[in-house]
């Protein structure tokens, strides 16, 4: 006997797609695993204003006229949103025409490979191999952005559940 399933909410949709995504990203940094989980944070917003759309405006205290209202609102409170966001269409569009952060394009998204014992002084993973984004002058790494945008939407479809 077979088995189907789809996803047909915001939780599935996170728990399916995101959270997988998030986990792979942890345990195997590649380029693919950078950008798959940036394409499933950033089309979180799709999925929140067609399912949750209501929650999201109390929780912001704003009111949202389509999905892509959502991301730049999000990255005036905190600039991670913004480089989320940024690697999703880069990767997509390959060129940026009005980038919100300092990725232009695709080729800014790199996997930074260190020796072990070379520290990254608090910002990334300690030796090994770090996800970064870089316009040429300087580098970012993306641990801490990653790990915000899924917290924030984490917590978010988890109060979607509560009550």
């Amino acid at each position: 006997m077979s088995s189907v399933f789809s996803v047909r909410c915001l939780s599935d949709y996170f728990k399916e797609v995101v959270e997988k995504d998030y986990h792979k990203y942890n345990s195997s940094i590649s380029l693919g695993s950078c950008i798959h989980l940036a394409q499933g944070l950033f089309h979180m917003a799709d999925w929140t204003f067609t399912y949750q759309k209501s929650l999201l405006e109390s929780l912001e205290k704003m009111r949202f006229k389509s999905e892509k209202d959502i991301y730049p609102h999000l990255a005036n409170k905190n600039r991670s949103f913004g480089i989320i966001r940024d690697i999703a269409n880069a990767s997509k569009h390959v060129s940026l025409r009005k980038p919100s952060t300092d990725i232009k394009n695709a080729s800014d998204l790199k996997v930074e490979s260190r020796g072990y014992g070379m520290g990254t002084f608090g910002d990334g993973r300690y030796g090994g191999v770090n996800p970064v984004v870089s316009d040429g002058n300087q580098i970012e790494y993306l641990d801490i952005h990653m790990r915000a945008v899924f917290q924030y939407w984490s917590d978010f479809t988890k109060s979607t559940q509560a009550g």
